[in-house]
């Protein structure tokens, strides 16, 4: 009987660990395919993994009649850097806060009960800025550390740890086969299947990463591994063709095959990184491939077969690139010279991100602002005009400083210390050639990722760091055993059989609140993505730059305006049922909200916009907020529904990061449902200015508000912050000054940009003002004259027929025809402004040339009856006029 049940609990334990496997294997092959980790389901699949790959293992511990725990020292790492992102999320009193951390309550005064203010929205007691993004960060951290530790468990032997290095190399190649075939044969779809909203496929190979930098960095952390598989294949193969005698032919073609295979998968790897047009991600392949390759030579591991090798593996990938890419390349390498780099300075980019991110480190140097909290506190550091978002940090290292403070930084850089340490011993403290070459090609992936980290933020990749964490245990175990190779029992802790059961059962619980801290995002992640991409093409402004009648004049836009507003509605109201402490799905639930009640106000009897019932409700200054609500429900009806809804979810998302100041300006727009004075409205404007200073809405905002107390000037210095940061907010300040000053005093105050200029002309023209359009046209012209020198094709010919439409307004018939035949130069196959220069010319009386543009279009559009009857009255008055001419 007892031999029956060893044998089923053998049996079992071999089903765990053949599952244990898969769901390693998983981790590294299958999780990175959901954009490298980034998405919401890519997280929750790396999380499930790993977990699954704990819980087997401690089930095969358990179900072992005698099983050990593999010591490791570097535990209490993980742990403290566990710790710290979780005291981040404990609620303290606010006397710890202020001692801890006191440029909260600085930033936060509304947040605080003890600063005395009056208006109070709840009492912030966290070191971090964003708790839920702290809480994934912490599911991440640990995912990550409970990954290194089961891999360092499960590799007892040199064998395991080369293993784990071909499953590294063969991630490597697989996904660079993969962005190669989509890049070559894609429809611009992740995966041929996944639109994201703001990126596509056909730019640059990136297999499932949406930024080319982090698809190089990946295949950079396999190109030593790579390496190593070659060195290794080579080394098998001249061993059987010594002993091909005894094995036979087979096994020797079998080695050359394998050699041969590795060989050109290396050469993949490395084009399909070059392709990724990666300047970064092409510092860090020739990273790799040195470091590990002068390893072997200082070890003399390198032998001519290796070496032709690499030299074949090196002209296959220059064949391949002259073939396809070389131009995009050179010119993205051209772009490391000197002078180019002074010209990416003036752009908004990695320097001034770091810039920004050191000024907030500053004010949170000791705990930081929480981790996942980047993207929204940089934004109160950032004084320029970016079209993008900063997610991160740029770096690794000043993200970790920022998020969690010197503290963090410390222990990530004793944590890269002690890897290096681990390295180190094993290059020095062992004589095992099977040990040093392992040990070069994880030297160089490790080195890979610390020095990428400098300028990009790839650690926070779940894709990446699985990668990275993996290496680092096999580096652990290497050093382990070229340390301790005669005293391998001093390695191994026995534990009996209830401490594994109870260690499993611990680690389910977690495993359990960990999945679901992971489900909701994952679970709204689809809806979140459609409302994304509606958002991108939908009619919908900020609802409170734009004034209500201006926006809405155009029935057309208004009911599209409504339809969208609607539509958008309902993905938000799923995202939010899935995941209701998504802190930016509310806050655009509340942007939604107030546009759904402009949209309808348009077809209320009673259409007043949302200004206008806030200032006839604070004039009427109503003894209760009853008789005020009375009197909403008259002016408003059911439309009021949205502006209820609109406060509570700005308030629900300021509740989940107080750092969103637009949703202040909300509050403020809003206080009158509360009945509150107007004071209440500028204690939010204040809150609003202390978090987002460089905000267009907030500035907007702010500068309407002193305009409504007659404090021009400081209306004018907000608004001069604010007119550049939009066309929105331009429309709104031209709007609002455009009868209160002349246009030669907005253009001293305001020094608008091409594109700006553009907005004061299209506004003065749009309103029937004519002659201060003719005021704004001169400048106008004379900025787009300089814009013009650096255009070509497409840009440029918009550029001439916008210069040819403005001088037909200011009445100079040449100059018009000279800007339309440059357009018509720069694209000669655009038939419809072909079209329009020969029919202006005919208006003008230049019937030569007209006959020309004509027959030229008639040539395309035979049938067309207009062109015929313009071409038979250019030739009948070019006929007239030359038989005038005669006489």
């Amino acid at each position: 009987m007892f031999s029956s049940g060893s044998h089923v609990g053998i049996k079992l334990s071999n089903y765990v660990r053949l599952v244990e496997t898969s769901a390693l294997a998983g981790v590294l092959f299958v999780a990175p395919l959901f954009l490298g980790g980034r998405h919401p389901v890519g997280r929750l699949v790396f999380v499930a993994l790993v977990l699954l790959t704990v819980l087997c293992w401690l089930a095969r511990q358990a179900l072992a009649p005698e099983a050990s725990w593999r010591r490791c020292r570097v535990a209490w790492l993980l742990i403290a850097g566990g710790a710290l992102i979780g005291f981040q999320l404990i609620p303290l009193s606010p006397t710890w806060l202020e001692r801890l951390s006191p440029a909260i309550a600085q930033y936060l005064p509304l947040w605080s009960t003890w600063t005395g203010t009056d208006v109070c929205l709840g009492e912030w007691n966290r070191l971090t800025l964003d708790p839920e993004a702290t809480r994934a960060g912490l599911v991440m951290f640990v995912a990550n550390a409970f990954l290194f530790l089961v891999v360092v468990q499960r590799l007892a032997e040199v064998s395991d740890v080369e293993r784990m290095l071909k499953w590294v190399a063969l991630t490597a190649i697989g996904m660079a086969t993969l962005g190669l075939a989509q890049y070559l044969a894609g429809n611009g779809k992740f995966l041929w299947l996944y639109e994201h909203p703001y990126r596509h496929t056909n730019d640059a190979v990136k297999a499932s990463f949406i930024n080319p930098n982090h698809f190089a960095h990946f295949l950079a952390l396999g190109v030593g591994p790579l390496i190593w598989w070659l060195y290794r294949a080579g080394k098998l193969e001249r061993r059987r063709i010594s002993e091909s005698f005894a094995t036979g032919a087979r096994e020797r073609d079998r080695a050359q095959l394998e050699w041969c295979a590795v060989a050109i998968a290396m050469g993949v790897v490395c084009f399909a990184a070059l392709l990724s047009f990666s300047r970064a991600g092409v510092i860090v392949i020739l990273v790799s491939s040195c470091t590990t390759v002068l390893i072997y030579v200082r070890k003399s591991l390198v032998g001519k077969r290796a070496l032709v090798g690499l030299v074949f593996t090196g002209s296959l990938v220059v064949a391949a690139l002259f073939v396809h890419g070389y131009e995009h390349l050179a010119s993205e390498l051209h772009s490391l010279r000197a002078e180019s780099l002074d010209e990416l300075k003036q752009s908004v980019g990695r320097e001034k991100i770091w810039l920004a991110d050191l000024a907030a480190c500053q004010n949170f140097l000791h705990w930081g602002t929480g981790v996942g909290s980047h993207r929204e506190v940089y934004r109160t550091y950032f004084p320029y005009v970016a079209d993008v978002e900063f997610t991160h940090a740029e770096s690794g290292y000043l993200q970790i400083l920022l998020e969690t403070g010197l503290i963090g930084l410390v222990l990530a850089l004793i944590g890269i210390g002690i890897c290096a340490s681990w390295c180190f011993q094993c290059l020095r403290c062992t004589k095992s050639s099977a040990t040093v070459a392992c040990s070069a090609a994880i030297s160089a992936s490790l080195l890979v990722s610390a020095i990428h980290a400098v300028v990009d933020f790839a650690w926070y990749l779940p894709a990446c760091m699985s990668v990275t964490a993996v290496l680092a245990a096999c580096a652990y175990r290497l050093a382990q055993l070229a340390r301790r190779k005669h005293c391998r029992s001093t390695m191994l802790s026995p534990l009996p059989t209830y401490a594994w059961t109870g260690i499993f059962v611990s680690i389910a619980v977690l495993s359990g609140l960990m999945l679901k801290a992971s489900w909701g995002p994952a679970a709204a992640a689809a809806d979140w993505n459609r409302y994304l991409v509606l958002s991108k093409y939908a009619s919908i402004e900020n609802p409170l730059v734009t004034s209500h009648d201006g926006l809405l004049d155009d029935h057309q836009v208004a009911k599209q305006i409504r339809l969208d507003a609607i539509r958008m509605a309902e993905l938000l109201e799923r995202v939010l049922a899935a995941n209701p402490f998504d802190a930016r799905a509310n806050a655009r639930m509340a942007t939604v909200c107030l546009r759904r009640f402009e949209s309808e106000q348009k077809y209320a009897e009673n259409a007043m916009g949302l200004p206008a019932i806030r200032d006839a409700a604070l004039a009427s200054q109503f003894a209760t907020r009853e008789a005020m609500i009375q009197w909403l429900d008259r002016a408003v009806g059911p439309n009021r529904i949205y502006l209820n809804q609109a406060r509570f979810y700005a308030r629900r998302a300021l509740q989940l990061c107080p750092l969103q100041g637009e949703l202040y300006i909300y509050l403020a727009e809003l206080s009158f449902l509360e009945g509150s004075s107007q004071n209440t409205k500028h204690r939010y404007i204040d809150q609003a200015l202390n978090v987002r200073p460089f905000s267009g809405a907030v500035l907007f905002a702010a500068g309407r508000e002193a305009a409504l107390v007659g404090d021009v000037a400081s209306a004018l210095n907000y608004w001069k912050l604010a007119f550049h940061q939009g066309p929105e907010y331009q429309r709104g300040i031209i709007e609002a000054l455009a009868t209160q000053l002349p246009v030669s005093a907005l253009l001293e105050n305001f020094e608008p940009n091409l594109a700006e200029l553009a907005q004061f002309y299209a506004y003065y023209r749009k309103i029937g003002q004519d002659d201060v359009a003719r005021e704004v046209a001169p400048i106008y012209l004379a900025a787009m004259e300089k814009e013009l020198k650096g255009l070509k094709f497409e840009s440029a010919a918009r550029a001439w027929q916008t210069a040819f439409e403005i001088h037909q307004f200011l009445g100079n018939p040449k100059r018009a025809v000279e800007c339309m035949t440059n357009a018509v130069m720069v694209t000669p196959n655009h038939f419809v402004r072909r079209r329009e220069l020969a029919f202006y010319l005919v208006r003008v009386a230049k019937y030569g040339d007209a006959v020309e543009q004509l027959q030229w279009c008639l040539r395309r559009q035979p049938d067309d009856s207009r062109l015929q009857q313009m071409m038979q009255l250019a030739r009948r008055r070019s006929y007239t006029a030359m038989r005038g001419e005669r006489r």
